[in-house]
């Protein structure tokens, strides 16, 4: 199926640009356009809180807590298999075949970072590439950063990420509505819960309305704080 589609695609360069965006540029504008836009949503005075009137706090406070050897494995062995290299050098593949032999030191790095509360800059730095999206090539709006992340860092934040879920599933944090980022859902099931919900309405006689939001570097905008 592909293969027919990819054959009446029109053959579309993602980046032919280089010769008038220089790195500087895209660089600069990457890094400073999610706090330009981020100044220019309206303040407001409610807090996190307010927006959670139904919010009971668990019983039990989250913490974090070392990973074993085992689960490092288990995570190494859980990543895709990827020849792209990242700023080190090191791919999945290479991580992979040798995971035997690092899996001691790394383990017991990984929990150093988590005694310490801290995610190191160097896991931070990435190869980023602009992937056109639209509009004029020559500018550096017109395209989206893709980041490739050392892969030492994708280990590390899935030892964070797992003990997170686990927390909100525990204690049921989770809305039926949220299907990205959760194991066994996908955008499928969501499209699907939709047009159930369409279905029904019709069925039942009902008017159904639908609102779509697109929100501009949605991730890049949320306060850290």
């Amino acid at each position: 199926m592909w293969s027919i589609i990819n054959q009446k695609r029109p053959n579309v360069k993602n980046f032919d640009a280089q010769n008038t965006i220089s790195p500087d540029t895209f660089n600069n504008y990457f890094t400073n356009v999610a706090h330009d836009l981020a100044g220019l949503i309206p303040p407001t005075n409610l807090t996190p809180s307010d927006l959670m009137p139904d919010f009971t706090p668990p019983p039990t406070p989250f913490l974090f807590r070392e990973v074993s050897f085992n689960e490092v494995r288990d995570i190494i062995d859980g990543l895709k298999n990827k020849n792209s290299k990242d700023i080190f050098g090191l791919n999945v593949k290479l991580i992979k075949s040798v995971k035997n032999q690092i899996i001691s030191p790394l383990t017991k790095l990984i929990n150093s970072c988590i005694r310490e509360s801290i995610f190191p800059n160097i896991l931070k730095e990435a190869l980023v590439t602009p992937i056109f999206k639209r509009g004029n090539r020559n500018l550096p709006e017109s395209y989206r950063p893709i980041p490739l992340l050392p892969v030492f860092s994708k280990i590390y934040e899935k030892c964070i990420a797992i003990q997170i879920t686990n927390y909100f599933i525990s204690n049921n944090y989770f809305t039926d509505c949220q299907f990205g980022f959760r194991k066994g859902r996908n955008t499928t099931l969501a499209i699907a819960d939709l047009t159930s919900y369409i279905l029904n309405s019709f069925n039942e006689g009902s008017v159904c309305s639908s609102l779509f939001c697109d929100l501009s570097k949605a991730f890049d905008c949320v306060s850290h704080e």
